[in-house]
This record gives structure tokens, sequence and C-alpha cells, in this order.
């Protein structure tokens, strides 16, 4: 029986030297693999950087950075010069506004005192008749005559008065921003 342990142990020796060879193959091919892997993915990452540290790359990456800082730039500046223009056109039309509303009151007081002067040379007219009607048959000629003459003078200075400040109010209409469009 001898030699059967022996063949018996011999067997396994072998068996379990082969057993262990196919599994240490076995993990050296995992482990290659891994490696492999490994391998592969720092290939892809080195080769990245040096693709990406090229120095014809990183001045064609600068400059495309600096050309979307320089249109950004661009962009800001519209949207502040569009902010400003939008405040100025706002005013600019409020200024308008008050300025449409001063001629307006302008025009209304205009056409007041021209009635008002309307309504003052047709009673100045009528007195002037009356008064020439009634001096004539009372007093001589050369009395009626001054009276005449100085009522008509006062009502003159009366109606001089009146166009002054009708000239005063076309002139500050004229001089204003809107009656300068106006009045060119």
């Amino acid at each position: 029986m001898r030699v059967s342990e022996v063949f018996l142990s011999a067997c396994i020796i072998v068996v379990s030297f082969f057993g262990g060879v196919k599994y240490s193959l076995h993990k050296l091919n995992e482990e290659t693999s891994y490696w492999a892997k490994q391998y592969k993915e720092t290939d892809d990452k080195v080769s990245a950087y040096v693709k990406v540290s090229d120095p014809k790359t990183v001045r064609l990456y600068i400059k495309q950075l600096n050309d979307l800082l320089d249109n950004m730039t661009r962009l800001g500046r519209i949207i502040e010069n569009g902010e400003e223009i939008d405040l100025t056109l706002a005013r600019i039309e409020k200024e308008y506004m008050i300025l449409g509303e001063q001629v307006k009151l302008k025009v209304t007081q205009i056409d007041k005192t021209l009635i008002a002067m309307k309504e003052e040379q047709l009673r100045v007219d009528e007195d002037l008749n009356d008064l020439f009607d009634a001096d004539m048959a009372e007093m001589g000629d050369v009395d009626k005559l001054t009276l005449v003459d100085n009522k008509i003078m006062n009502k003159i200075k009366v109606i001089q008065t009146d166009l002054d400040t009708i000239q005063s109010l076309i002139k500050d209409i004229q001089d204003s921003k809107i009656g300068k469009k106006i009045f060119k």
C-alpha cells in the first residue's frame, strides 16, 4: 500500500500544484485585466493632458476665452446703455408732457385775454359813442373834443397795457423749448 499511498499523494500534489497554477493564472489574468484597464484610463488622461498642454491648443483656448470675455463686455455695455437710453427717453417724455401742459395753459390764458380785450373794445366803442353823443349835446365843440380825446387816450392806455401783457405771454411761449420748435 505504500505505492498507492505514494501515488495518491503524488496525484494530490500534482492536482494541487496544477490547481494552484490554474488559480494563480486566473488571478494573474484578473490583475492583468485590472491593470490594463487602469493603464487605458491613465493613457486616455495623459493623452488628453498632452493635447490640452500643447501650446497651440492653449493659445487657441485662451483666444476663445478672450473673445467670449470681449463679447460679454460688449453685451454688458449695450445693456447698460439701453437702460440709460430708456431712462433718458422716459425723462424726455415726462418733460415733453409737462411742457405740453404749460403751452395749453398759456394758449388758454391768451384766448381768455383776447376775449376780454374784444369785450373791452366793444364796451369802449359803446362808451365812446354814448359819450360823444351825450357830450356833443351838452358842451361846446372845443370842450367836447378835449373830453373825448382824454377818454380815448385813457382807453388806448388800457388797451396798450393789455397788448403788452399778451406780447410778454407770447414771448414766454416762444422762449420755451416747445415754443422754439413751433416758432422756428
